[in-house]
């Protein structure tokens, strides 16, 4: 059509100059119309947003930040500068392939850096004694695309934390209670201990300590996410913390332990707002008893054995003789004599004697001498008493 109406004019006698002036104006709206068409390039940008937990804290306490930088087309050497309060404390906890410098609290990736997002998470700790009020967290990115830089651009997102007072609230709290089970057992064997740690509102880096008797074995069975010491038999959890925490471990009692009360007693505390709270003692089961089922069945004496160092093995000696009354004279001496038998004569008569199997008399003893010698005695008084008559 453009054709067209050059040849028209043309042909109405237009001059040269005009006829330049309007094949121009054809060129410049085909150019148009092509670029028009053309689908634009996409930019190499770069961008941040950050975000922080909690907002509101207390001096002592620590806040979680979470920055995303994201990069669309390719960009070279990109920069994260972070601007936190002078004197609070950053701790790395992901760098996101980026090395980092904490004179200036900078994370630098040196490479090319395609499409992509780049997460950055640090922890800030606000020091002990710090005013309460608002404090600004900021910062920058930038990078270079085609030799030259862009930016440096905010980081959009959370840009401030607030400390409170410090006060300890009534709503921040810790506490635990101990279930044992069994309470009463034997030396060697093991009984089971169960703490409940409560935490109400928030708290931070929460502590478990637990007393048992020396030379006890504990044997951690659940440590509810704590990092379990076993010099002290303490369990330790990092960061805030909120809700029950449930520590189970066992305890094995030394063989040999001497029967009767053992305690099992413990603490909590923990830290609010810069401040501890604690130790606050466990409650519940606080012991246990160690008693031994077995009974002792020897009885001195009771059992109708000799006792040890009785001397059962020794022959009996012969008793005294009879206490004989002589007469003086013929006139004096009554009918019937006095006769007095010694009582020893019938309690320990020689067949009672114990002799070990084996036994031998002893050296230069006639056995059954005695017994001679009582007939004897008897045999004398039955001569006087007969020639009395």
């Amino acid at each position: 059509m453009c054709f067209n109406t050059s040849i028209i004019f043309y042909s109405q006698g237009g001059n040269m100059k005009e006829k330049q002036m309007f094949g121009l104006l054809t060129v410049v709206m085909v150019l148009a119309v092509f670029a028009a068409l053309t689908p634009a390039a996409a930019a190499d940008t770069i961008a941040a947003d950050r975000t922080i937990d909690p907002t509101s804290l207390q001096a002592g306490d620590t806040f979680r930040v979470t920055v995303d930088v994201t990069v669309t087309g390719t960009v070279y050497g990109p920069v994260l500068n972070e601007d936190v309060p002078a004197g609070w404390t950053v701790t790395e906890v992901n760098n996101a392939g980026a090395s980092y410098s904490a004179a200036e609290t900078k994370w630098i990736w040196l490479d090319e850096v395609t499409a992509g997002t780049k997460t950055v998470i640090y922890d800030v700790t606000v020091p002990t004694g710090t005013t309460p009020g608002g404090y600004p967290v900021t910062g920058t990115v930038l990078a270079t695309v085609g030799g030259e830089t862009i930016g440096p651009y905010g980081v959009t997102g959370n840009n401030l934390v607030t400390v409170t007072d410090g006060g300890v609230g009534d709503t921040d709290t810790i506490a635990a209670d101990r279930t044992i089970d069994p309470t009463s057992l034997q030396a060697g064997e093991t009984f089971r201990v169960t703490v409940d740690v409560t935490i109400t509102g928030t708290v931070f880096g929460p502590v478990l300590n637990e007393d048992v008797p020396a030379g006890w074995t504990v044997t951690p069975v659940d440590n509810a996410g704590a990092t379990y010491q076993a010099d002290g038999t303490k369990w330790l959890w990092s960061g805030g913390q909120t809700g029950t925490k449930t520590v189970i471990y066992d305890v094995t009692v030394p063989t040999g332990t001497a029967n009767g009360d053992y305690p099992v007693t413990g603490t909590v505390l923990a830290t609010v707002g810069g401040s501890g709270i604690g130790p606050y003692s466990v409650t519940g089961d606080d012991g246990v008893t160690v008693a031994d089922n077995t009974q002792d069945t020897s009885h001195d004496g009771a059992t109708g054995s000799a006792p040890s160092g009785s001397g059962s093995d020794e022959t009996p000696k012969p008793g005294p003789l009879p206490d004989v009354t002589m007469p003086e004279s013929e006139e004096d001496a009554s009918p019937t004599p006095s006769l007095t038998p010694a009582t020893t004569q019938t309690t320990a008569p020689p067949a009672t004697t114990i002799k070990k199997p084996g036994a031998e008399p002893k050296e230069g003893f006639i056995p059954g001498f005695e017994a001679a010698f009582v007939i004897a005695g008897l045999l004398v008084v039955a001569y006087l008493v007969r020639r009395r008559r």
